[in-house]
């Protein structure tokens, strides 16, 4: 959310923190910024290029959860396979790996796979059919 609001920031947009959630939620970041795009005549390209350099820029103040390694050394440890399930893209599997625990998930889905978004159960269903 920094990311965004700081991008909307830069382009003096209005910035409704609970609003942008809720659209974020309801559709995606994608949309979003299509949106606003669209509606204050801006390249969509800058928005998106300036808002994952500024998402780009944050990703090395993430860690993990105190305890996640623990569990999911666990869950390994009891066969219990793992995934992620995700709209974020192109950041993730670095982001995993940066955090050292890509090898515990079987399979990352993101964005890419073109899969439908949370909670549509399209992505349940493609990992009780292949596993």
């Amino acid at each position: 959310m920094d990311s965004l609001a700081e991008t909307f920031h830069f382009f003096e947009l209005p910035d409704d923190l609970e609003s942008t959630r809720a659209f974020i939620l309801d559709q995606s970041v994608v949309k979003l910024l299509k949106q606003a795009a669209a509606d204050f005549h801006i390249p969509y390209d800058d928005l998106k290029n300036l808002c994952l350099e500024r998402l780009r820029s944050k990703n090395d103040q993430i860690t993990l959860m105190s305890g996640a390694l623990e569990v999911i050394e666990w869950t390994k440890g009891k066969g219990i396979t793992n995934f992620v399930y995700t709209h974020k893209c192109d950041s993730t599997l670095p982001f995993l790996e940066r955090l050292e625990v890509r090898k515990y998930f079987i399979e990352v889905f993101t964005s890419a796979n073109g899969l439908q978004r949370k909670p549509n159960p399209e992505a349940i269903h493609y990992l009780m059919d292949k596993y």
